[in-house]
């Protein structure tokens, strides 16, 4: 699997790189993510859907992120990205609306991430998901990915 290397400010540089690779030397890279709001509340709405990290996970271990979170391979878009992650889960989403990108550079991460929200019928969700508030969320154990993906979103609001 190949990812898409940037430039500090986030520019693709044509580099491709390994995913453990990556990780392992903590080049920078870009990923997708995706706040899934709950459907009929719109923009104003205060419920997201969230996911927890398996405890064995590599990265952040059991602690809460974004609905949807993926590296940006080569040959994909944002919206294969999303379109097979959505598939995989099993979480409709509907029309996806571009909020912006944020960095992750925490010693762990070193990532690019575009952000985009889509209204899904979070009555559906799998048990995998949890329905949470922004305003209550941010006391949670959350991923840095969902902590600035709040924040960019409620300040786009």
């Amino acid at each position: 699997m190949k990812l898409i290397g940037c430039t500090p400010d986030g520019t693709p540089d044509g580099s491709l790189l390994k995913v453990g690779r990556a990780h392992s030397r903590h080049l920078r890279h870009h990923s997708v993510h995706v706040l899934a709001v709950a459907k009929g509340e719109g923009r104003n709405s205060s419920s997201v859907l969230v996911r927890q990290r398996e405890h064995d996970a590599p990265r952040y271990p059991g602690l809460l992120t974004t609905t949807v979170g993926a590296h940006l391979l080569t040959q994909t878009s944002p919206q294969d990205v999303i379109d097979t992650a959505s598939e995989g889960t099993g979480v409709g989403l509907g029309a996806l609306s571009y909020v912006g990108a944020f960095e992750v550079a925490d010693g762990v991460e070193n990532e690019i991430c575009s952000l985009w929200t889509a209204e899904a019928d979070i009555r559906m969700a799998t048990s995998v998901f949890l329905r949470a508030n922004v305003h209550e969320i941010e006391r949670q154990r959350i991923t840095p990915h969902l902590a600035e993906s709040l924040k960019l979103w409620v300040t786009k609001q």
